[in-house]
This record gives structure tokens, sequence and C-alpha cells, in this order.
């Protein structure tokens, strides 16, 4: 999911965000990029984009497998592991998201 926020004054661009949404939920962010000020009829400061998952716990196969469904369902996952020959660009933009999934991990955890 894609969420955005304001940027505060002197910070710098994150790299990962925990929020404790509540006594059992979790909110990561990650993938973080700049959005530009917007001038014109309606200012708006400038912010930040970026992409999230909600967690129940704070575990490594639960962060992972978040991540890994927030772009494919079981069924693509095992599509693509059975298909790397084939479609290397495929399974390697998959390994890169696990990569990713490991790069929160550490950071999280």
């Amino acid at each position: 999911m894609i969420g955005n926020r304001d940027q505060k004054q002197g910070e710098q661009l994150p790299d990962v965000e925990l929020e404790q949404i509540n006594a059992r939920r979790w909110q990561i962010r990650f993938n973080f990029s700049s959005v530009a000020a917007t001038t014109g009829e309606q200012a708006m400061p400038a912010g930040f984009q970026y992409e999230y998952i909600n967690v129940n716990e704070l575990s490594k196969k639960a962060i992972k497998k978040a991540i890994i469904r927030s772009k494919y369902d079981h069924d693509d996952e095992i599509s693509l592991i059975n298909d790397k020959d084939a479609k290397p660009d495929a399974y390697n933009a998959y390994q890169d998201l696990r990569s990713l999934a490991d790069n929160v991990i550490a950071k999280v955890i």
C-alpha cells in the first residue's frame, strides 16, 4: 500500500519507520521518496511518499510474508519460483523484493 506524510522541518529522507498502531498491530513504512511542495491555488508542504505494511507481530516471518504478499499472492509466488529459468527478469524482481524485506527486517527487529 502507498502512504504519504508531511516532511518535518529539517527532516531527512527516512529509510524505514515503525509505528505501533495499537496493542497488537504495527505499521512498517519503507521505500520512501520525496514529494516536492506544491505551489499554486493550494499550497502543500513538502512530504514523503512510502510503501507500508501492517503486521500483527514483529517477527522476521510475519514481516517478510507481508512485504511479499503486498506484491504477489501465494500462487504468483510459486509460479515465479517454478518459472525462474523461463522468466528470469520476473524472478530477479521477486528476489529483489525478498532482499528489500530482509533489509527492512534488519532495521525493525
